[in-house]
């Protein structure tokens, strides 16, 4: 593994401990998918359907059913990403990190203030 592998995963692990470390309070509206920092896709929790994304190693393939997302199949070895199960709450993530994908739900109205004063 290179320097930027050992760099990449650390960041990502990052940016998932701190979705995870969230308030989890909306149910989501759209699954996120990341390769890298680049998002590849905005997948509708109300469209039920399997999508197959491009990581580092192989393809995963992400299931959206019933207003919930997954990581249903990865090529990466430990499945991880797999065993985190279904994700229906803004803030919620699952990480492949030897594919370098990550699957995170946020909701429509992620974003917007709370309230305006003035």
């Amino acid at each position: 593994m290179t320097r930027a592998d050992v760099l990449l995963s650390g960041v990502l692990a990052l940016l998932t401990y701190g979705y995870s470390r969230r308030p989890v309070t909306q149910v989501g509206t759209y699954a996120e998918v990341y390769a890298g920092a680049t998002r590849i896709a905005r997948l509708d929790l109300a469209e039920n359907g399997t999508h197959t994304v491009k990581g580092r190693l192989g393809e995963l393939d992400i299931t959206i059913k019933d207003g919930r997302a997954r990581v249903a199949q990865a090529t990466c070895r430990d499945k991880r990403c797999v065993r985190m199960g279904w994700l229906s709450h803004s803030g919620e993530a699952a990480l492949c990190v030897p594919n370098r994908v990550m699957l995170k739900v946020v909701s429509a109205q992620e974003g917007t203030p709370d309230a305006v004063v003035g």
